[in-house]
């Protein structure tokens, strides 16, 4: 993702927030400044309420300022108690509708209907056309904007640091899946490329691993680093049957995550858990980011860092059917845990490997303190491949988003 597709993103913001801006404008003009009075007429019974205030929230992208109006009405008693409640419940449907125009695909159709909106509100003389047209202008700009968003931020897809910093919040789920299911204490890692964001989710499946089997062993392999002697399924270590696996899909020279899979005694691999992207819900969420004002780029914002992923809905894991009913509502109590917050990955005390304390400098670790994490938990075996080791490739992207000390002089061979 470089300057051009940042600035992209940028300007995709400001015309979604001017079209915004411009349709309510219009939507406010069109009604004569009687939105008032259309609002008492029109809820005469609740499912009307309800309509009317999925309407307006909708298009206005404030539930607080529909329900300002009803509390201002009822004050007034121009509206009852009663018609205000499905007003109110509309409201907060309304607030979906940002998610739902995001999800349609409306792209190719927003530069016409930006068209037809500007020649009614320049040519056409009829203010109640003029306004019409401002409606439809300005919807016609969100779209585009959302169009511009939608194409800056389609890199990141593409991007192994990104799609792996977003999936560290399910790795420890995979990793007790993995204790659960593995039949000897070892289970496998493939990583992908050490860069920012891996040995976190690393660790992070590690922690996972030793909830439910304290002496669990990790053999870490890199699918950057291919050696037929050590094969990425661990198909010459019998005692791992359990795995988290390259996506052997992808081209050969290119390293993705796939998912927790076991071997099964013909070779084939049966997949346990798999994360599943919602890039739609990503989306959204950097829309919802910009209205509420919590769009953030410090440690603690809530925009794009490090923890989201699960929490956010845009990575969800898929399980196999063959599961035990009992695994998989563990699975779905951490899973929530997570998400409220109730349960940390890290303990305050972690130990990397030597036994070397590793401790976060406040209570828990920062997003910024993960995506730099350079050191492997104690339980897993081998280590970070060297700068020296790498092919070109691998040498570029780790340039790019690469941990620094891979470039120092190594003291263990990477592959075990």
């Amino acid at each position: 993702m470089d300057i051009t597709h940042i600035t992209s993103l940028l300007g995709g913001i400001a015309l979604f927030l001017y079209g915004m801006s411009i349709m309510g404008a219009g939507l406010e003009k069109l009604a004569g400044g009687k939105m008032q009075s259309v609002l008492q007429r029109l809820t005469s019974n609740t499912l009307k309420g309800v309509l009317l205030g999925t309407l307006i929230t909708g298009v206005i992208q404030s539930s607080a300022g529909t329900v300002v109006i009803c509390v201002g009405l009822v004050n007034s008693g121009i509206m009852t108690l009663t018609q205000s409640v499905g007003v109110i419940m509309g409201a907060n449907i309304g607030t979906t509708v940002t998610g739902l125009l995001i999800a349609l695909d409306v792209g190719e159709l927003a530069p016409l209907i930006a068209f037809v909106g500007v020649v009614l509100a320049v040519f056409v003389k009829k203010p109640q056309l003029q306004h019409v047209g401002q409606i439809f202008a300005g919807l016609g700009v969100l779209f585009i904007g959302m169009d511009m968003m939608s194409a800056a931020m389609s890199p990141l897809r593409e991007s192994e640091a990104f799609v792996g910093i977003m999936s560290n919040f399910s790795k420890p789920v995979l990793g007790i899946l993995a204790g659960i299911m593995s039949p000897t204490n070892w289970v496998g890692f493939v990583g992908t490329n050490p860069i920012y964001g891996v040995p976190a989710a690393i660790n992070a499946f590690a922690q996972g691993l030793k909830t439910v089997r304290p002496e669990g062993r990790i053999l870490l392999r890199w699918a950057c680093l291919p050696d037929p002697e050590r094969p990425l399924d661990f198909s010459d270590r019998p005692e791992i049957t359990v795995f988290y696996a390259r996506d052997s899909r992808e081209a050969p020279d290119t390293f993705r995550d796939y998912g927790l899979c076991r071997r099964l005694p013909s070779g084939l691999l049966q997949p346990l858990g798999l994360p599943v992207w919602r890039w739609d819900i990503f989306y959204q969420a950097i829309i919802r980011s910009i209205l509420d004002g919590t769009w953030e780029t410090g440690a603690n914002g809530r925009a794009i860092n490090y923890w989201w992923g699960m929490k956010s809905g845009a990575v969800e894991l898929s399980y196999s059917a063959d599961l035990p009913g009992g695994t998989l509502q563990l699975l779905d109590l951490v899973e929530k845990q997570l998400q409220d917050g109730i349960l940390h990955i890290f303990p305050i005390k972690s130990y990397a490997q030597g036994h070397k304390l590793c401790s976060p400098k406040g209570p828990i670790y920062s997003p910024k303190e993960l995506m730099e994490m350079d050191w492997l938990d104690e339980c897993v075996e081998g280590s970070l491949p060297h700068y020296d080791e790498l092919n070109a490739k691998t040498r570029f992207l780790v340039d790019i988003n690469g941990l620094d000390i891979i470039k120092q002089a190594p003291d263990s061979p990477a592959a075990q």
